[in-house]
């Protein structure tokens, strides 16, 4: 058997529960299940372990996704190159009318959709270049319950986002009713205050995907 070659023996697959023989660093002979071996590389509390070479012939534990929608990019300052970050968006929705004719209808706008679950971080409106006054909703519902009534508001007794005297709006933090929606919720902005002499509104909303749907 002293005589016998590795390469000798038969193939096989390991399964968790086979056992082989390591030698540390004393050195000390031991032996080890396959599984406890598997698990002292891959850490089994965390999902989504990569690795990836940090340099020539080393490989390094890259992280694993700590938010659910998270996405995989490159990244030249993580060890490996390459690392989780959340999966931003952005909305943006303009109301009005061609060159500087002011915008005359206030209400509710055509509505728009949401192609995956997320939240809704922060909130920014835009007049251009002529100051005037408007104030914005936000109705939710569905495609079989569209957003028509205030009942639907989003942002309910908060603060609305608005512009008055001004161009421009921001809300970098969101006291909204609702923030998260679902894959497939319908929104629409509805206009409800005279806008003066303003002729175009354009609605950005901020936010990041909370799941891979």
């Amino acid at each position: 058997m002293a005589d016998t070659k590795i390469s000798n023996f038969t193939a096989g697959t390991p399964d968790s529960n086979d056992e082989f023989v390591y030698s540390d660093s004393v050195p000390t002979t031991y032996n080890t299940e396959f599984s406890v071996a598997r698990n002292a590389i891959l850490d089994p509390s965390a999902k989504g372990i990569l690795f990836g070479a940090s340099a020539a012939d080393t490989v390094a534990e890259i992280g694993t996704a700590t938010t659910n929608g998270q996405k995989l990019v490159s990244d030249t300052a993580q060890t490996a190159g390459i690392g989780f970050i959340d999966d931003d968006f952005v909305v943006n929705y303009i109301i009005g009318n061609a060159g500087t004719t002011a915008i005359s209808e206030t209400g509710l706008y055509p509505p728009f959709a949401m192609g995956f679950d997320g939240t809704f971080e922060r909130c920014e409106l835009y007049a251009g270049t002529i100051a005037g006054n408007g104030t914005i909703d936000i109705y939710e519902g569905s495609y079989g319950t569209p957003p028509t009534t205030s009942a639907q508001s989003i942002i309910g007794t908060a603060t609305k986002p608005s512009v008055a005297g001004g161009t421009t709006y921001q809300a970098t933090t969101l006291t909204w009713g609702t923030t998260t929606f679902s894959k497939y919720d319908v929104f629409a902005p509805f206009l409800g205050t005279a806008v003066g002499t303003i002729a175009c509104l354009t609605l950005v909303i901020y936010g990041k995907r909370t799941a891979v749907s």
